[in-house]
């Protein structure tokens, strides 16, 4: 996910489509991404708890947690409001 764009290196030579009118133009830029990787922990904002689980999201990505994951010295409350 890119995050914001903080320096725009270069913008080439726009193409129109045809039919559509879509211009589409290369462009080298530096962005701030963020790229999470599996079994990176991130801070997060629990949405909807179910039987199976939790939903959470840590910007602009979404995260399901299986209770199955979650480690015995946890409890799990398919109850409880987030």
């Amino acid at each position: 996910y890119i995050v914001t764009v903080t320096k725009v290196i270069d913008i080439g030579m726009g193409k129109i489509r045809e039919g559509s009118g879509i211009s589409t133009f290369p462009i080298k830029y530096e962005a701030v991404v963020f790229r999470p990787f599996k079994g990176e922990v991130l801070d997060a904002v629990v949405t909807v708890v179910n039987k199976m689980g939790f939903f959470a999201e840590a910007g602009p990505l979404q995260l399901f947690v299986s209770n199955r994951l979650i480690p015995e010295e946890y409890t799990f409350d398919a109850s409880a409001v987030p």
